[in-house]
């Protein structure tokens, strides 16, 4: 879409090249920070299920022997 709009619009080759390099980064941004929350969101998943799941907590288990 970015790219459409500069097509089209009358603009030097150089503003250009400074709009993509900031929508690059800005999108690299915004990877890095879908990033990050994903792992916050399995960190906390995983700390959740351990919560639900404690192995050191053997009231649960009942041992023959």
């Amino acid at each position: 879409m970015l790219l459409t709009h500069l097509l089209n619009s009358n603009t030097s080759s150089k503003n250009i090249d400074v709009k993509l390099n900031h929508s690059i980064f800005v999108l690299g941004k915004s990877y890095e920070a879908v990033k990050f929350t994903k792992q916050v969101g399995h960190a906390k998943t995983e700390m959740h299920a351990n919560e639900l799941f404690n192995v050191s907590d053997k009231s649960h288990f009942s041992f023959r022997t």
